[in-house]
């Protein structure tokens, strides 16, 4: 499994090398910039959109922790008249 994921993030960077080699000069180094983690030149609109799919993933996250949790004890709810007999 840590070799499909090696060979994955090999694949991915010379994907993105190329695509950044290939882009026009301006596009490029703003392209650097960005997988550097540099927001710069962006404004509100841009970042809240990326915010607003975070905060559904969070949602969806916590609350597939909650029925995680939840799903044995209402399945020995479920299943204790049947075991007490």
């Amino acid at each position: 499994m840590i070799g499909l994921d090696a060979g994955a993030l090999v694949v991915l960077t010379a994907i993105n090398s190329w695509i950044v080699l290939r882009a026009e000069l301006e596009v490029a180094i703003a392209a650097t910039g960005w997988s550097a983690g540099s927001l710069n030149g962006l404004d509100w609109s841009d970042v809240l959109l990326p915010f607003a799919v975070i905060l559904v993933l969070a949602a969806v996250g916590c609350t597939a922790t909650v029925t995680a949790v939840t799903g044995p004890i209402v399945f020995i709810a479920l299943a204790a008249p049947q075991i007490g007999r």
